[in-house]
């Protein structure tokens, strides 16, 4: 028996809900065009973020769900890095597996 996962993702009350199994789950091949272009646009994400994170006191709720926010864009950026430092070379059709 697989295992399975529902993942149900909220937005200004519409629900949007995948039906995901664990054991055949595969990343998807990049291009390294895509990958650079979601790497440029997570940097710009995450300097918006560190600018709205000085508008929060120290202990409300919203800085720190914005600082997990912020770290997650962080392991992001990172693990695009990753991706493509290991394929140095790569023409830009050549797609990338994360």
């Amino acid at each position: 028996m697989g295992s399975s996962a529902t993942v149900i993702i909220g937005y200004d009350h519409q629900y949007l809900q995948w039906n995901w199994n664990v054991k055949t789950a595969r990343m998807k091949n990049y291009s390294k065009r895509e990958l650079e272009e979601a790497r440029v646009t997570i940097i710009s994400i995450i300097s918006k973020c560190e600018k709205v994170l000085e508008k929060f006191s120290d202990t409300t709720p919203q800085r720190t769900l914005l600082l997990r926010r912020i770290n997650a864009l962080v392991l992001s950026r990172e693990l695009i890095d990753n991706a493509l430092e290991n394929h140095i070379g790569s023409p830009d059709d050549e797609n990338i597996n994360c």
